[in-house]
């Protein structure tokens, strides 16, 4: 077993926290959470008021990626009951996640206290929800609220909104960030700048299903109900975006980093650990797997940090950073490919690639032509059965 590690002040058992959504909307899932090996939970969203009551709704394409367009959220007296039966039934660290109009300041700190009040390990600002007042905009209707990523996409009032928290609380504050700017790195400095212990970034991108093309052009998700809405997207779809997002943060910030977006196995939480998480994070992979696919994330990350020799997790944190260039720096390596004929099929999946003259056809079998080739890699991954290596020359 490793030792804790900090993020935000606070100690967790290990890297995993549950994301805020309904996996952390009832006590019994904050049990089930603990027992599958969760370290902390951000429980459901909470707001003073509700701008509408919802019910999940969500596109689903297990493996692949997940839009909520629809949701139910907690009423305030309702999250703060969740977190002191939580913290009375668990040993988990609790994020109360939170959102409320940005023109009123005073109701965030309301929020805030409750929660403190209520035995919340930290607060986390909802910076990031593109389901409220976001998807109205996106529909080119005006709103006189801004809620979530309608709030996160505006440095000053990020700024603002964390100190007037910061002001209010002795716990920790996190701010959870939106994807949907021109540059994270902004908003998460603006939040650094008010006081944030951390910075969470976890999906959050606005997206639109697939439809039914037999069928009118309905989205697909759609059910029981009678329409859809630009909604929030997980799932694996979106993770190599969460990467470079994560590694954006980690090197623009001193404060740490959770993150998750398309996290679904243990691997892919070493991986965001390497571009420089502290905490890695995720729901929907529970949503589709059940409690029991934490267990197999953290196992696996415990597994390999004792195979590979690492002695805390403090070791592999931003681990790959120093990898990352501008473009125009890259020393490019001349090389090739070269085919294992021992293992390879004569499927040709590799030959008539439409950028490629280097792999062509002989005698029914894929041949590289060296002097063609440029080392780009792609035919490795075209290979279905991992015959084709790139070699320096």
């Amino acid at each position: 077993m490793f030792k804790e590690i900090e993020y935000a002040g606070l100690k967790f058992k290990n890297p995993f926290v549950v994301a805020s959504g309904p996996p952390g909307a009832t006590v019994e899932r904050l049990v089930k959470a603990e027992d599958a090996g969760a370290a902390g939970v951000s429980v459901k969203l909470t707001f003073t008021k509700q701008p509408f009551y919802g019910r999940l709704r969500m596109y689903s394409k297990p493996g692949e990626a997940s839009i909520v367009c629809h949701d139910r959220r907690l009423d305030m007296e309702e999250g703060f009951e969740l977190v002191r039966k939580g913290k009375e039934r668990t040993d988990l660290k609790l994020l109360a996640n939170i959102t409320h109009p940005a023109e009123d300041l005073e109701g965030w700190q309301t929020l805030a206290k409750g929660y403190e009040e209520a035995g919340a390990d930290a607060i986390e600002l909802n910076l990031i929800c593109p389901n409220i007042s976001f998807s109205e905009r996106r529909m080119g209707r005006s709103t006189d609220k801004s809620h979530g990523a309608a709030i996160g996409q505006h440095p000053e009032i990020v700024e603002q909104v964390v100190g007037a928290v910061r002001e209010a609380v002795n716990i920790p504050v996190v701010a959870k960030l939106t994807p949907n700017v021109n540059d994270i790195t902004v908003t998460a400095k603006a939040a650094e700048r008010a006081g944030a212990a951390g910075v969470v970034m976890a999906g959050g991108q606005s997206g639109l299903p697939r439809v039914d093309i037999y069928n009118g052009g309905r989205p697909l998700g759609a059910y029981c109900v009678d329409g859809y809405s630009f909604g929030s997207m997980g799932g694996p779809g979106i993770i190599y975006q969460s990467f470079a997002l994560t590694a954006q943060l980690a090197r623009a910030l001193n404060i740490p980093v959770m993150a998750g977006g398309g996290l679904s196995t243990w691997e892919d939480g070493i991986n965001f650990m390497m571009y420089g998480a502290t905490l890695v994070t995720a729901c929907t992979v529970l949503m589709w797997e059940g409690f029991g696919v934490i267990r197999e994330i953290v196992d696996g990350m415990e597994r390999f940090m004792n195979e590979a020799g690492y002695s805390s997790w403090q070791d592999i944190i931003g681990m790959s950073l120093p990898y990352l260039k501008p473009a125009k720096e890259l020393q490019v390596v001349p090389g090739k490919a070269v085919i294992d004929e021992d293992i390879c099929t004569g499927c040709l999946k590799c030959v008539g690639l439409a950028h490629c003259d280097a792999i062509v056809e002989a005698d029914g079998m894929p041949q590289v032509i060296p002097e063609e080739c440029v080392a780009c890699g792609i035919c490795i991954g075209v290979c279905p059965v991992g015959t084709i290596s790139v070699v320096e020359c």
